[in-house]
């Protein structure tokens, strides 16, 4: 694989973190002998994009609402189905606790279908409608509300997680929790710690149970999540680094399911038990390549996620981006 040193500007190269979760398409995009950058941070990443140093870039999708500049380059992410242990929630006595949420659980199951996000054509409107009528629901009751530790957590995880409190909780304690981000203190002790991608594999194993994110999001909206996505900058790749990315990642998405093998590293993730990460099973809740209900997926959380992105691009830009990606890049996702 041809890694690029810190000094090095290829503006047709690609970036990615080094998740385990894309090991195999990076194996593939090595045959291609094209270049590959691996940073770790949202901040990185996107950094590397807005300076032209890199001509695409697995993002979070967060950082297309927060760069007017930021495209989708190819229906090329991370897609997420099903509980996969890669984002979730730890607590004490954490089984005890998701038992106290059922009912609020339900309830919101109840005002998704309400909102009918799988057919409507109104996912700016569905999601408005989503937010209105959580607000309708009796806030759950806690001898004390947890604090949402992010631990430093950024991207679409954490701003997940974001989302996913405050409709389980309420919005005073989704207030609350919000002014005392960044602080040295929890609200009463009580603390939902946030673990995410790698971090997230190898200490899956410490917890007896968990609260999983992804798991969640497919609950209620019957869709699977997409945790990055391939974005570019002003500058548009070229035929050759797209038809690259394409293959990579259809190749890795086929073959990872059927004979994951070859993708392993030489030296196994260990767990907190001293065990190998499953990593064959974890590809299995993995998708590469975006189709169309994955596109719906991508739209509604970025319609739920603006409203708590800070510095997100105005309403009248996001609203083109909008439309220009459901005329241009619907047809193709499908």
């Amino acid at each position: 694989m041809k890694i690029l040193q810190d000094n090095t500007t290829v503006g047709t190269s690609l970036a990615c973190s080094s998740a385990l979760t894309l090991l195999p398409f990076c194996k593939e995009y090595e045959r291609s002998s094209e270049s590959l950058i691996r940073k770790e941070g949202q901040g990185t990443l996107s950094g590397l994009l807005s300076s032209h140093d890199v001509g695409m870039a697995f993002c979070s999708p967060d950082r297309l609402l927060k760069n007017s500049d930021f495209e989708l380059a190819l229906p090329v992410g991370e897609v997420i189905t099903g509980p996969s242990n890669l984002a979730f929630l730890s607590i004490e006595n954490c089984a005890e606790f998701k038992g106290k949420l059922a009912t609020r659980l339900r309830d919101l199951k109840d005002i998704f279908q309400q909102a009918n996000i799988g057919k409507s054509d109104d996912l700016r409107s569905a999601s408005q409608y989503i937010w209105d009528a959580s607000k309708t629901l009796a806030e759950p009751r806690f001898r004390h509300v947890p604090y949402l530790n992010l631990n430093g957590g950024c991207g679409s995880y954490a701003t997940l997680a974001r989302i996913l409190y405050r409709l389980l909780f309420g919005n005073s304690a989704y207030e609350t929790n919000e002014m005392m981000q960044g602080g040295s203190g929890s609200m009463q002790g009580v603390d939902l710690e946030l673990r995410q991608g790698n971090e997230a594999l190898l200490k899956r194993s410490n917890f007896n149970s968990v609260i999983d994110l992804v798991d969640i999001w497919s609950e209620l909206t019957q869709m699977s999540f997409v945790a990055s996505v391939l974005q570019k900058s002003k500058r548009n790749p070229t035929p050759l680094s797209k038809q690259a990315v394409v293959k990579a990642a259809e190749l890795a998405q086929a073959k990872m399911k059927v004979e994951p093998s070859g993708y392993l590293p030489d030296i196994a993730p260990m767990n907190g038990q001293s065990q190998k990460v499953d990593l064959a099973n974890v590809w299995k809740h993995v998708n590469y390549r975006l189709v169309s209900e994955d596109f719906r997926s991508l739209m509604f959380y970025l319609h739920l996620a603006r409203p708590l992105v800070k510095k997100a691009m105005d309403d009248a830009a996001f609203k083109i981006k909008m439309i220009r990606w459901q005329e241009r890049d619907a047809a193709s996702m499908s």
